[in-house]
């Protein structure tokens, strides 16, 4: 297992319960894509981790892509936040550092 042969002891999976309500990516991709079963998913992946003694942790993402890293910000909800997305796939923090806004959310869960 890729896991083990990489000594990689802890698996985090982000969590959002309405991943899948905003889907707008064309009728016939949002039947399909809406269909994936993500509970199933995340149950064989515990399940093939538990076997191999990977530790999962299942996080709650909401608020990731608002909140900065970088500024150490939780991630929940804020009258206002600190930093914010300059442009598509670039996040500003508080102290000007641009850094790729994907980066910035999984660095938040």
């Amino acid at each position: 297992m890729y896991l083990t042969i990489n000594n990689i002891g802890t698996v985090v999976i982000g969590k959002n319960d309405n991943w899948k309500q905003g889907a707008n990516i064309g009728k016939k991709n949002n039947q399909n894509f809406t269909q994936i079963p993500h509970g199933k998913l995340i149950q064989q992946i515990t399940y093939k981790c538990q076997l191999a003694g990977v530790k999962v942790i299942e996080m709650e993402e909401s608020y990731t892509s608002k909140t900065s890293a970088i500024d150490l910000e939780k991630p929940c909800k804020h009258r206002t936040y600190v930093g914010k997305r300059v442009k598509r796939g670039l996040f500003r923090s508080a102290t000007g550092q641009v850094i790729n806004a994907d980066v910035n959310g999984s660095l938040q869960i």
